[in-house]
């Protein structure tokens, strides 16, 4: 039981980590002195406990049943019984210990966990402060050298900057200044140099012809004395050979007499008598041949340069021309390339000056950074002297643990001397502890060294990052510097270049007149086509346009809108195209036009280098010939009257290059005044094709406003139209109307007539009943029936008056109305005349047209009705004749007693039917009235909206009207300045040409005549170059051999230097290596060798106590197997068992023990330890919790 304890015991113990205070809480706890009574308990009854699980079984050995009494019976039997309810106590109290190891385990197990966990964050968070203050001190450091660096730098490329703005100023307002003054003199000039250029070319001429005379009569001249100079040099020659000839002789004795006193030196005296004398012939041939050659060249350039010179002067004007033409070209190319190198080297110094700011505001970030850095850093040493302050408080918690420790070991010593068999349990918890202890002493020293290797490591990053970091730092400093260099350098050059520019923009100007006429040509062409063109293209427009009107006057509405946008956008394509068209053959044109001057500045830049080349070689071959001159003088004395000739040709020669010089001069000064003309020109050319473009632009946008109006007019015509048909059909409605009413009235007249039939016909049937009733009073009463039938007539005539009264009537109330519509349509006519008189012309016409047509119409009607009216009277009187001669014969009696009662009910009868058909006319012709009026308020109203949005409409289109006469006026206008522009800058091309031809046959003349003369010195300059060469070859070798000597001279003084440099070198290395220290390093070396000897102490204190440690285990290992056995016998208790080692104090005693401690105290308020019995089963035993392997601790 007490191995399965001390089993389990120490297998929870292993896998603890604990730190000094948890170490301390638990020795003064109460579950550790639970665990010590236990423990003494146990051990005290070990030897007479049998196991949990296991069955009593009794061995005695080899003694006999007999032997064993009752009284030892009885015995056995109350140990046996002591012993069962001491096992059951035991094994309550092994498993209630357990359940509360268990949860202490499990606490503490969590306990260390975040013990563990908030020491790992501690020990990384104090690593990351160490690390970042050790990285922060570097940085610091760094970054405190590259701000001075930066700050350096920072001033002088801010003093360069602000010194290269104010250069730039400078030169801008220079060029400004100098550019605006060179217009205004190039003005002044160019009237100044036509004129002088005119007389010029008049004194040119005739300093030509003068020349020329001159010239023949200066050959004539030099030949006559050329030949006087040759024969005086003869006998100059003669003279002076006989002089040497006699010298010779004289010499030859002196040598004579000389040989005889030194024969030792007479042949070093012979080889320098025939090195002189070979020194002399080669002389004497030289000049010989050098006279015989001038003399034979003079002769053959007399005879030849006429003919040659003719021929020469025709081919070199062709080779000129041709090369005129290449240089045109090459210098436009040359003007176009320089010009897209001025827009390149803009768009450089914008981007460097993008840059500028973009550097100056990473200087200022820089700045910030630095700060921050500089903060940062100050809470780094802070972290790090709290850091320094956490390590030296758990430094103290290990020596205070190390020394609780100790006391635990003495403690543990002294209880082991009066309690060696009672608390070796105690004794053994306390062992692993330290155990413990050491182990976790161990592991944070492992953990320790992993973790300063670890920050070791973080160091040798951080530094090799720093490395890389100021490396690269440098480099941009470098990148920067150099930047600033190449920015200086490109600014430098590009102002060159400038500079270069408007050198060759002033020698273009006098060629690119030419061009500009030729241009101004073009142009004006173009214009005149691209005008057709453009009226071509309107027209055919307008033809399409009026066919697309045309059909679309029977489609309205969806289709015209989309039919008027088709037609628009493809106007637009077409102007888009044209002017696309426009745009590129006025780019190629200027393009061609740049590089045609290119070549020509190309060209004559390339003769004039080759004039100037000419002119130095000249200079140089009269230097030459001015040396050998002198030599000449110096070698033959007597050739004096021919070096004054030649002197005095040389001089005149001078004269004539200095003459040239000064041409030259001046042809190159024109050529710059001609050239500031050029570029004044091309700035004004620049200018028109700019305004030419502006004009274009404006014509196109012009004729596209002029397109939308028309097309706006068109469709107001169209609208116009539509508005027209829709008055035609109001028009046609109130005809319809009118008719309507024409319908109703004529309808009113039958039913009148219908009614008066009826009347007449009633009236006739009264007649024949009357008839019929007194045919015999009719014979009586013919008379008075004569007399009633005239009454009756005058009756029907008054009726029908009456009927042709009451259609008088009507006709004058419809008249009457017809007038008052009249008189309003022709107010309203009138006021709509006002705004727009031609829809009201039209309008009226219409009307006019309808009110004859209606006049004709209700005329012919009239007629009619007249006529089918009197027809109808007619007819009626003849059948009333008829029946009244009818009548008469048979009512002439009766009628005559009825003839008043008839008179008197026809009066009634009148009156009557007069009244009602009053009355009915009447309400007739109030219901027509009110009809007619309302008619009439609709119409009005229709026509007031019709008349609001005609002038509303009319009001649009005279604003627009308006505005486009303006535009139109304003263009008409610009365009008659643009042509008076135009003329101007043709008359001033011409001009300009003319100028640039007679310069151009100047330079011309002027080359020749100079070729010719430099021609001619040349031939005479080439042959004292050769002699020239001769003597300087001689010198030179003499000069490289003194040169060698010399280097090797200073080769050996360098050795020595050398040699003696490194001797100091050494000695200021011997002197550094054994320099005196600084107190600083000693005071850091001996706080590190202080620091060392201390680790060093703790680690062999430590080691020690390691070992003590690990024997005292051993010993106690040793003890407890010698008490306990190394191998106990589980499972059988024998308590007859005879002692082995009777001998031994460790036996004894126990088995005093054993023998005193019989009974088990029970424990305080334990329920298991009541009176009655507790019948739960105890719960098995659980085994023992493995750790997890990274949590398992290994003792050493």
């Amino acid at each position: 039981m007490a191995s399965d304890l001390f089993t389990k015991f120490g297998s929870g113990n292993r896998a603890l980590f604990i730190t000094g205070s948890y170490s301390n809480r638990f020795r003064n706890s109460p579950q550790r002195e639970e665990v010590k009574m236990a423990a003494s308990k146990t051990a005290s009854s070990f030897h007479s406990m049998p196991h949990r699980n296991g069955t009593y079984v009794a061995s005695h050995g080899g003694n006999s049943p007999a032997d064993v009494t009752p009284d030892l019976h009885l015995k056995m039997s109350k140990k046996i019984a002591q012993l069962t309810k001491v096992i059951y106590a035991l094994n309550t109290k092994n498993d209630e210990h357990e359940n509360v190891l268990e949860n202490m385990k499990t606490a503490h197990e969590e306990e260390m966990q975040k013990l563990m966990a908030e020491t790992k964050e501690r020990v990384n968070y104090f690593k990351t402060r160490l690390n970042a203050v050790s990285e922060q001190r570097q940085k610091i450091d760094m970054l405190e050298s590259h701000l001075s660096k930066e700050r350096l730098q920072r001033e002088e490329a801010m003093s360069e900057f602000e010194s290269f703005k104010r250069r730039t100023n400078d030169e801008e307002a220079r060029l400004k200044s100098e550019f605006s003054d060179r217009i205004l003199t190039m003005s002044k000039e160019l009237l100044t140099s036509k004129k002088e250029f005119e007389e010029r070319l008049k004194d040119f001429q005739a300093t030509r012809k003068l020349l020329e005379e001159n010239r023949d009569k200066a050959v004539e001249e030099l030949t006559s004395k050329h030949h006087d100079e040759i024969d005086q040099l003869m006998k100059a020659h003669r003279v002076r050979y006989d002089e040497v000839v006699k010298e010779k002789q004289k010499l030859e004795k002196e040598f004579q007499e000389k040989l005889s006193r030194a024969e030792t030196s007479s042949d070093a005296v012979a080889e320098e008598r025939h090195r002189i004398e070979s020194e002399y012939q080669e002389k004497l041939d030289k000049l010989k041949a050098f006279y015989e050659k001038e003399l034979a060249a003079s002769r053959t350039l007399q005879e030849n340069s006429k003919e040659f010179q003719l021929k020469e002067w025709e081919k070199r004007e062709k080779a000129l021309k041709t090369e005129w033409n290449r240089q045109e070209r090459i210098f436009k190319d040359r003007i176009s390339e320089l010009l897209n190198q001025l827009s390149d080297g803009e768009q450089h110094m914008s981007i460097l000056k993008t840059q500028l700011n973009e550097l100056e505001s990473k200087l200022e970030g820089k700045e910030g950074d630095s700060t921050n850095l500089a903060k940062q850093l100050e809470e780094a040493r802070q972290e790090g002297s709290k850091a320094l302050k956490s390590l030296r408080e758990t430094e103290s918690n290990l020596t205070v643990s190390k020394k609780r420790c100790e006391e635990q070991e003495a403690e543990i010593a002294r209880q082991s001397n009066g309690y060696k068999s009672a608390s070796i349990d105690i004794a053994i918890a306390g062992l692993k502890v330290a155990n413990l202890q050491i182990s976790k002493l161990d592991a944070t020293k492992l953990s320790q060294e992993t973790t300063i290797k670890e920050l070791k490591a973080n160091i040798t990053s951080l530094q090799s990052k720093l490395n890389k970091m100021e490396s690269e730092h440098d480099d941009l400093g470098k990148k920067f510097s150099s930047h600033t260099v190449q920015t200086d350098s490109k600014i430098m050059h590009l102002q060159q270049e400038i500079e270069k520019l408007l050198r060759e923009k002033e020698d273009l100007e006098s060629k690119y007149n030419a061009e500009l006429k030729r241009a101004g040509e073009q142009s004006t062409s173009k214009e005149f086509s691209l005008r057709k063109e453009l009226e071509d293209v309107t027209a055919k427009l307008k033809r399409d346009h009026s066919k697309e009107l045309e059909d679309m006057k029977t489609k309205l509405g969806i289709n015209h809108n989309n039919h008027v946008m088709n037609l628009q956008q493809e106007f637009q394509d077409n102007l888009s195209q044209k002017e696309r068209e426009l745009l590129e053959n006025s780019e190629q044109e200027l393009e061609r036009l740049r590089i045609e001057k290119n070549e020509v500045i190309a060209e004559f830049e390339n003769h004039c280098s080759d004039l100037k080349n000419k002119l130095r070689s000249s200079e140089d071959e009269v230097e030459r010939l001015e040396k050998l001159v002198h030599d000449s003088e110096k070698g033959l004395g007597s050739a004096s009257s021919h070096i004054d000739s030649l002197k005095t040709a040389l001089s005149q020669t001078k004269e004539e290059l200095q003459k040239t010089k000064t041409d030259l001069q001046e042809a190159e000064n024109k050529y710059a005044k001609s050239m500031d003309e050029m570029y004044k020109l091309e700035m004004l050319h620049d200018k028109a094709l700019k305004d030419a473009k502006l004009d274009s632009d404006a014509q196109l946008a012009s004729l596209t406003n002029e397109l939308d109006t028309k097309w706006s007019e068109k469709l107001r015509d169209e609208c116009s139209k539509l508005r027209s048909q829709l008055n035609e059909q109001h028009r046609e409605e109130n005809r319809v109307s009118l008719e309507q009413l024409t319908k109703i009235k004529d309808l009113q007249r039958e039913e009148l007539r219908g009614e008066l039939q009826s009347k007449i016909d009633a009236l006739k049937k009264t007649v024949a009943h009357l008839a019929i009733a007194k045919k015999c009073i009719l014979e009586h009463s013919k008379k008075i029936v004569s007399n009633n039938i005239a009454e009756t007539r005058g009756d029907l005539e008054k009726a029908n008056r009456n009927a042709t009264t009451a259609e008088l009537d009507l006709r004058k109330e419809l008249d009457l109305q017809r007038k008052r519509m009249e008189e309003e349509i022709s107010a309203l006519s009138l006021q709509h005349n006002k705004r727009l008189e031609e829809l009201i012309e039209k309008h009226k016409e219409e009307l006019k047209k309808l009110e004859g047509l209606k006049d004709e119409e209700m005329k012919e009607r009239e007629s009619a009705l007249q006529k089918s009216h009197r027809d109808e009277i007619t007819s009626q009187l003849q059948a009333n004749k008829l029946m009244i001669d009818a009548v008469k014969s048979q009512a002439e009696q009766t009628r005559m007693k009825d003839i008043e009662e008839i008179k008197i009910k026809h009066e009634n009868d009148q009156e009557n039917m007069r009244s009602e058909l009053l009355r009915v006319q009447q309400e007739e012709m109030q219901r027509l009235h009110r009809e007619f009026e309302v008619q009439l308020a609709a119409v009005k109203l229709q026509l007031q909206r019709t008349n609001e949005m005609h002038s509303q409409d009319e009001t649009e289109h005279q604003n627009q009207i308006e505005e486009l006469r303006r535009e139109i006026e304003e263009r008409e206008c610009h365009l008659k300045e643009l042509d008076e522009e135009i003329g101007e800058m043709k008359s001033n091309v011409e001009q300009l040409q003319r100028e640039l031809q007679a310069k151009g046959q100047e330079i011309l003349s002027v080359r020749r005549e100079a070729n010719s003369q430099m021609r001619k010195r040349e031939e005479d300059l080439a042959r004292s170059h050769q002699k020239e060469v001769d003597s300087i070859a001689a010198d030179h070798l003499r000069e490289t051999q003194s040169l060698l000597a010399e280097f090797n001279r200073s080769k050996e003084l360098l050795c020595d230097k050398i040699s003696a440099l490194q001797l100091m070198l050494e000695e200021a290395e011997e002197k550094f290596r054994s320099r005196q220290s600084r107190p600083e390093d000693l005071e850091v070396i001996e706080q590190l060798k202080r620091a060392l000897a201390e680790r060093e102490l703790d680690m062999k204190r430590l080691v020690d106590e390691k070992r003590y440690f690990q024997l005292e285990l051993l010993n106690r290992e040793t003890n407890f197997n010698k008490v306990f056995k190394a191998a106990p016998n589980i499972g059988v208790i024998n308590p007859l068992q005879a002692k082995t080692k009777p001998g031994k104090e460790g036996a004894r005693q126990s088995s005093s023990l054993v023998m005193s401690s019989s009974r088990l105290d029970p424990i305080p308020n334990m329920p298991v330890h009541e009176k009655r019995i507790n019948n739960s089963r105890p719960l098995p035993p659980t085994p023992p919790k493995e750790p997890p392997p990274h949590r398992k601790t290994t003792v050493y």
